[in-house]
């Protein structure tokens, strides 16, 4: 036998008898020595589930170290983790996995004195099949090392990539167990909240209403709400757990009824004029649910009008509108009041009264211009004054008038606006009794301011037409 120092890592070629153990059946060693075995304490199991692949060795067996390789199939097992055995405790262990090679490419574990057999290194894999089958794990020594002087246990030549397989087995993975408890936890009349006890080993949950699925994929929370129900409404609901494999049975089924809605809608009203208008208005209604007698409705003139909103469970909503607001009534017209009616030589002035309803007031003098009308109007000449009112709502009301005419002016008997030989004329047929002059012709020829018409009244009208006089 060759020999080699601890310190060089002395390891030799193992291959004992390889054992699998089958829920706790030994099966045939293909070596010899009989030393070191492969065993399986979980040797099947369905997808998911994890196996336990451990390296047994005996408690006679005057082993002090050994390094193996172990490799296994990735599509079928997924490595998990690997820990140092029982039997190897107290000792010391270098355990390196390539993922790349899915393998451990070299486990050194120094048993450090072995006192009784069991487990040199455990190794935990995932079944990851999702059909049924058996795969195998492949060991390979490489080195065993005497307990006693640190010599090859086995020549490394005679045993060298000696390899035994131990079988994991594992069944076709099925759906999960129905859910349990499923219950609701709280209503309103148009959902449901629901809850169920979760399922282990599921990914998800379907939920039913009846048979329709509720849910489009499935959820992976133990609660779920079922929406746009129909008011005091029983209803059916159950439960189905998903995982990789497919859908469990339906739950047990909860009954739930709905609650009674006595909750009336809503109506809302739109905005409207509400200043005084002489114009029609068109109020506009809504309602949060249900429906509407109308959605709007065209006031010719004031007063009142129901809107009424009615939802699926009944309710009713009763919401009126009253317009006091139109008045297509225009003001009543305007009066207006001279200060003088007898013939006069000075100003006039009238006085315009409006309705108390007239918010604006307005007046004219013959063709002129539309002005507010604030204080009294004072005119010098003879004119017609015009007067109008509009109210709040924009009526105007007809227009009222006042002719000015007894403005005399001294010498214009023919109230022409000036004073012509005519003038003169017609004041001397009037003193000499040929014409009969007017309460204004009169007041026109008597510049002299005698209280008669005379000659000398016209021969100065006269003078005046003529300018040989600028004044009376």
């Amino acid at each position: 036998m060759k020999t080699k120092k601890v310190s060089q890592k002395l390891l030799a070629l193992l291959v004992a008898a390889l054992m699998i153990v089958a829920v706790g059946t030994p099966i045939t060693s293909v070596s010899a020595a009989g030393t070191v075995t492969l065993a399986l304490t979980s040797p099947s199991g369905g997808s998911g589930d994890n196996v336990v692949v451990s390296l047994n060795v005996s408690a006679n067996s005057a082993i002090g170290a050994a390094t193996f390789v172990l490799s296994y199939n990735s599509t079928k097992l997924q490595y998990v983790s690997s820990t140092e055995g029982a039997a190897a405790a107290g000792g010391s262990s270098d355990i390196y996995y390539n993922s790349a090679q899915n393998k451990i490419t070299e486990a050194y574990i120094n048993l450090n004195g072995l006192t009784a057999g069991g487990s040199l290194m455990d190794v935990t894999f995932k079944i990851i099949s999702a059909t049924a089958g058996s795969t195998a794990v492949t060991l390979t020594v490489s080195e065993l090392t005497d307990a006693g002087d640190y010599t090859h246990y086995v020549e490394p030549a005679n045993l060298a990539y000696t390899a035994s397989n131990g079988t994991v087995t594992y069944t076709a993975p099925t759906p999960p167990p129905a859910p349990t408890n499923l219950s609701s936890t709280g209503k309103t009349d148009t959902s449901v909240d629901l809850s169920w006890t979760a399922v282990t080993g599921a990914t998800g949950y379907n939920v039913y209403q009846g048979t329709t699925k509720l849910t489009s994929t499935p959820i992976t929370a133990t609660t779920y709400t079922a929406t746009g129900l129909t008011q005091n409404t029983p209803y059916s609901f159950t439960v189905t757990a998903v995982n990789l494999i497919g859908e469990s049975i339906a739950s047990a089924s909860s009954e739930v009824t709905t609650n009674r809605d006595i909750t009336p809608p809503v109506i809302t009203i739109g905005d409207y004029n509400t200043s005084p208008t002489n114009q029609d208005i068109t109020v506009t209604a809504s309602t949060n649910e249900g429906t509407l007698n109308f959605t709007s409705h065209l006031f010719t003139a004031n007063g009142s009008f129901d809107f009424v909103a009615t939802d699926a469970a009944g309710n009713v909503t009763t919401q009126t509108v009253t317009i006091s607001n139109i008045d297509k009534v225009a003001p009543d017209v305007a009066t207006l009041s001279a200060d003088k009616t007898d013939p006069t030589k000075t100003n006039v002035t009238v006085t315009i009264t409006y309705p108390s309803d007239a918010a604006v007031a307005k007046y004219k003098i013959d063709s002129g211009a539309w002005t507010d009308y604030t204080v009294p109007v004072s005119v010098s000449a003879n004119c017609t004054i015009y007067a109008k009112g509009q109210d709040n709502a924009g009526n105007w009301s007809d227009v009222s008038s006042l002719i000015i005419s007894n403005i005399v002016i001294l010498g214009d008997l023919n109230a022409s606006g000036s004073v012509s030989a005519a003038d003169a004329l017609m004041t001397l047929q009037g003193a000499t009794g040929r014409i009969t002059l007017t309460a204004n012709q009169f007041f026109a020829a008597d510049v002299n301011k005698s209280g008669t018409v005379t000659s000398a009244d016209a021969l100065k009208i006269l003078q005046f037409a003529t300018g040989r006089i600028t004044s009376f």
